[in-house]
């Protein structure tokens, strides 16, 4: 049998933490590989070394519920197993002294091993056995057992050199285990049998040496009947504890239920208890996910006996990622239904897997951090070949690779002092480093003047004796009920010594008086600050102090120490002589008297210009500048100064300057030459200031200021200047025009004597009067303008250049009509000139008089409609027009413009031509081009028609002539009034052959020639009437 010692304290020694760093790093390193190799049910396996479950052979052991199986941490290669009664080594054999244990193949968590913590070999193992609910009725020997296995013995095959060494009396099947906070050591968790109390051992190096006993929870008792059955669970980060009570007689005794705990892997500690599951079924298994969010439940659903199998089981996720127990329990959701749902244990790949009784394979939890149905619940999942589970699987722990909390693990011992070279006589603070949160400092300072401390940071250690002295840190704190952690850590102080170091003596002078300094020491030497020294850097300085002063001297040596000394110089006490003035000028020649008081006899000097030397009030007269030095002494005494200053002004010579000449509203400074110490200028008007040297003058007529200037001695000096007002001018550059690209338009100036243009760009010249400007875009131009006296004015005239000439197209056209026809001819405008805003245009139209008269114009349904048409000229052959919109009105639009009526008559031509001139007024860059427009008469057939004097005396036929013809021949005829007129040719017998005329004619001679090529030879009748006059004639074609 094994002993369990009891709690003691004991100190570990300095590599505690390092030594615990080595132990866990292979499950850092190899992710947990003790769990490579499982063993269950009827002698079933499986093997997660190549990173997938596979069937493993070759088991001896076969256990209904309970069981353990453990690898080697850092190799993977199976070292161990067990069913809770009997122990296999890797080759699958019984270890020597491995019968017998206390467990029990029907205990749902019959074994656990872990390594036993702090086994510098890594050969020694711990296995705790639970007993089973049918052997277990409250019997002390029926209890949770720890058994010792040493891995090196059996030549590695393993021995159970310790066995059945009772940890908890009548316990129940529950048993798992969470990492302490150290790193190190294990917390064993169990539970009473029945009641309410969990149970925490802590397994540390020397074995059992804690027990924590915490009444939280469900009562284990349903019905006031203890019962041991159930599975205990910590999550992997060794927070949370899940404990499913299973109860096979539920529906007599009471239900089952899951409880789910925090737990606290410093103390040992359960705390807020939560109830997530409560009867309605037998609950068996419970896991954590990987990352600790979520709870899996496995329950065989409560039926009525003799119900036939398959029922289905259900697997429960609870979402723990809100901390609130309200949200927690609501969180339940069903994951999986399967029938024969057992334990569930996470794998070393990051699943959960679930036993399946008597089948072939694992359920399996593929993505068991997801929530709901993300989880991926498989019932198939990896075979077990030809094996067969049943209700359990192996009890593994999920928090083996937790790591350490600086909390548990002792202190690192650490510390910094403000300086490590000091010199003698001074301190130094100390700050501790010490990681791992230590309780308790003890602080040794050899050669200080306090050698020991308990606080934290000691503050102003001194040290006064030259020489390299130990400091020396322990840093502790408990990190166990029976360990408490330290660790120790020494640095060294170096303290020089400080250098020798004299000033002199004190010593007494009179003021005005020096005296040399006798300072010596080693190292360099250096005196504060003064301006009384003649030397800061040298030991024996010169000093001219005017009162009593100390003075420093500081030596440092190769080191960096130093000392320092002081010497006083004290001045003798001196009469106060006060001389008057202080200071005072006075002009040449003149003097000013001098007085000493505070003094029994006075001595001044120089004596030049003094009318006495020894006596308190000379009078002085120096021809130059002097300073009088005035010294009275005492009986005992030093001597008394004061100093008096007799500045001599020459006579003032003032100048004020040049005559000026300004134009009328223009400034100019005077200026002033001479050194005065007042200036008076006189009249004010028009000045700046009448009181400064160089005032700025703004007369408005020409004025002579007068400048009166004095000496600080009140030496005088007068001066004038004129200041000629010029008259101005004033600047016009006219009006802003604005031209076509390509015209030019007229600059103009009012007269003066000088012009000067700018830009020069377009202008024809730039210093004329009226310069032609010619730009091809918008331009500023700048004139000034200078008269005969040289005043100058500036204005200017911008020229807006059109850069777009438009143009617009006015139309007319061509007509044919028989003489005496009255004719209305439309002007037509076919472009707009909305765009040129135009509210004036001017018509222009031109006609042959001698065919056309025009007799009236139109304007109604025209775009000169409501236009005021004001007629400038009307003329034979001549109509102008000067057409105004109404106010604020433009044209617009395209179309008929206006319409002329004409008369057109038979003259001396067939064919004349209307031409139609629009000018624009107010915009010539809209070019509108000629509209030209004919009228053509019709044609007699076989006549021409030739107009001969506009008027005649009286209706006649002429006759034809020649007469006889061949083939043409010409007929005279004059008209006395205007009207219609028709000339008819018939032949000898009477029939009518042509009509030559048929129109309305003026009166006036006319003659027609007719060509009869298309006649045969012989006589022909004409006739000719016009209105109610009628004649007629013969004549003769011979050919």
């Amino acid at each position: 049998m094994m002993n369990l010692p009891a709690p003691s304290r004991q100190l570990p020694i300095r590599g505690f933490a390092l030594l615990i760093t080595l132990l866990l790093l292979p499950s850092f390193l190899h992710s947990q590989q003790q769990y490579n190799h499982w063993f269950f049910g009827r002698n079933a396996g499986l093997d997660f070394s190549s990173g997938n479950p596979v069937p493993l052979y070759g088991g001896a052991m076969t256990t209904e519920e309970g069981g353990a199986s453990f690898s080697d941490p850092a190799t993977g290669q199976l070292l161990l197993y067990t069913n809770g009664l009997v122990v296999w080594n890797r080759n699958h054999q019984q270890m020597p002294n491995g019968d017998r244990l206390r467990g029990n193949r029907n205990s749902v968590q019959s074994g656990l091993i872990l390594p036993w913590p702090g086994d510098p070999s890594g050969k020694r193992y711990a296995l705790f056995t639970t007993p089973a609910a049918a052997s277990n009725q409250g019997d002390p020997n029926e209890a949770l057992c720890l058994s010792v296995i040493d891995m090196s013995a059996d030549n590695g095959l393993g021995d159970v050199v310790e066995k059945n060494t009772v940890v908890l009396p009548s316990s129940s099947e529950k048993l798992t285990a969470v990492r302490h906070c150290n790193g190190r050591d294990w917390w064993i968790l169990a539970h009473s049998f029945g009641g309410d109390r969990f149970y925490a051992f802590r397994l540390s190096p020397k074995g059992i040496v804690d027990t924590v006993m915490t009444q939280i929870g469900g009562d284990h008792s349903p019905g006031g009947i203890k019962r041991p059955e159930g599975w205990m669970k910590s999550s992997p980060d060794g927070k949370k504890v899940a404990v499913v009570l299973w109860n096979a007689f539920q529906q007599v005794i009471g239900p089952s239920f899951v409880d789910l705990l925090d737990f606290d892997n410093r103390t040992g500690s359960f705390s807020n208890a939560i109830r997530l599951l409560n009867g309605n079924g037998y609950d068996y298994g419970a896991c954590f996910s990987p990352n600790n969010s979520k709870l899996y439940i496995s329950r065989a659903h409560d039926v009525p006996a003799n119900t036939p199998r398959p029922f289905k089981d259900t697997l429960f996720q609870f979402d723990l990622s809100n901390p609130a127990p309200s949200a927690i329990i609501n969180s339940r959701q069903v994951v999986g239904l399967a029938d024969s749902l057992g334990s569930i244990v996470a794998g070393p790949d990051g699943k959960l897997y679930i036993a399946v009784l008597a089948a072939n394979h694992l359920a399996v939890v593929n993505n068991p951090n997801a929530a709901g149905a993300g989880c991926g619940f498989a019932f198939n999942g990896p075979s077990l070949g030809t094996m067969e589970s049943l209700w359990g699987l192996p009890n593994n722990v999920d928090s083996y690779g937790l790591p350490a909390d600086s909390a548990c693990l002792p202190p690192r011992a650490m510390f910094a002092p403000d300086r490590l070279e000091i010199c003698a006589g001074e301190c130094v603070n100390f700050i501790d480093r010490t990681s791992n949160n230590p309780t308790a400092w003890e602080w040794q300072f050899d050669g200080a003047r306090i050698n020991q401390s308990t606080e934290q940071n000691p503050r102003n250690i001194c040290y006064d004796t030259p020489g390299s002295f130990q400091v020396r840190l322990i840093a502790s704190k408990p990190i166990a009920s029976d360990e408490l952690g330290h660790d120790t850590t020494f640095q060294t102080i170096t303290v020089a010594p400080r250098p020798n170091v004299s000033a002199g003596t004190d010593t007494t002078i009179c003021a005005g008086q020096v005296v040399q300094l006798q300072g010596m020491g080693d190292g360099t030497l250096q005196w504060d600050a003064s301006a009384d020294l003649s030397c800061t850097d040298c030991p024996r300085p010169t000093a001219s102090p005017r009162q009593t002063t100390t003075y420093r001297l500081k030596a440092r040596n190769a080191a960096g120490c130093i000392a320092t000394d002081s010497v006083t110089v004290f001045i003798k006490p001196a009469p106060t002589v006060t001389a008057t003035p202080d200071a005072t000028t006075i002009c040449a020649g003149e003097s000013v008297q001098l007085r000493a008081t505070g003094g029994s006899s006075y001595r001044w000097t120089p004596g030049t210009g003094l009318s006495c030397t020894d006596c308190d009030a000379p009078v002085a007269s120096p021809i130059a500048t002097t300073q009088y030095i005035v010294t009275s002494s005492a009986p005992g005494t030093c001597d008394g100064v004061d100093t008096v200053l007799v500045t001599v002004v020459n006579t003032l010579a003032v100048d004020a300057g040049d005559p000026q000449s300004i134009c009328l509203g223009d400034s100019v400074r005077l200026n002033a030459t001479g050194a005065a110490a007042t200036y008076s200028w006189q009249p004010a008007a028009g000045l700046s200031c009448t009181d400064c040297r160089n005032p700025m003058a703004s007369p408005v007529a020409t004025t002579t200021y007068r400048l009166t200037a004095q000496s600080a001695g009140s030496c005088q000096s007068v001066d004038t200047v004129t200041v000629a007002v010029n008259p101005a001018i004033v600047a016009n550059a006219g009006e802003d025009t604005q031209i076509c690209q390509g015209d030019a338009a007229q600059l103009r100036s009012d007269t003066a004597a000088a012009y000067q243009w700018t830009p020069a760009t377009g202008l024809s010249c730039t210093d004329c009067q009226s310069p032609e400007a010619r730009p091809t875009l918008t331009t500023t131009y700048f004139l000034r303008v200078t008269n005969a006296q040289g005043c100058s004015d500036s204005d200017q005239v911008t020229v807006a250049v059109d850069p777009s000439p438009r143009t617009a197209r006015l139309r007319i056209g061509d007509y044919q009509v028989r003489a005496g026809a009255y004719l209305r001819v439309p002007i037509f405008l076919d472009d707009p000139l909305d765009a040129a805003q135009l509210d004036s245009l001017l018509l222009d139209v031109t006609f042959d008089d001698g065919m056309m008269a025009l007799r009236e114009e139109f304007f109604a349904g025209t775009l000169m409609e409501g236009w005021y048409a004001q007629v400038l000229e009307r003329k034979p052959g001549r109509y102008r027009v000067l057409l105004t919109a109404n106010p604020f009105t433009y044209a617009s639009g395209t179309g008929t413009l206006m319409e002329l009526g004409f008369l057109v008559y038979f003259r001396n031509t067939t064919r004349s031509c209307v031409r139609a001139q629009l000018a624009l007024v107010g915009n010539s860059c809209t070019v509108i081009p000629d509209a030209v427009g004919c009228v053509t008469l019709d044609p007699i057939c076989g006549a021409n028609l030739r107009f001969i004097e506009v008027s005649a005396a009286d209706y006649a036929l002429l006759g034809n002539h020649p007469n006889p013809f061949n083939p043409t021949t010409e007929i005279g005829f004059s008209l006395g009034l205007d009207g219609p007129t028709r000339l008819d040719l018939f032949d000898a017998a009477g029939n009518l052959l042509q009509t030559l005329i048929d129109a309305p004619m003026p009166a006036g001679r006319y003659a027609v020639t007719w060509d009869g090529s298309g006649q045969p030879s012989g006589l022909y009748r004409y006739r000719l009437t016009s209105g109610h006059w009628s004649a007629s004639g013969w004549m003769m074609m011979v050919k």
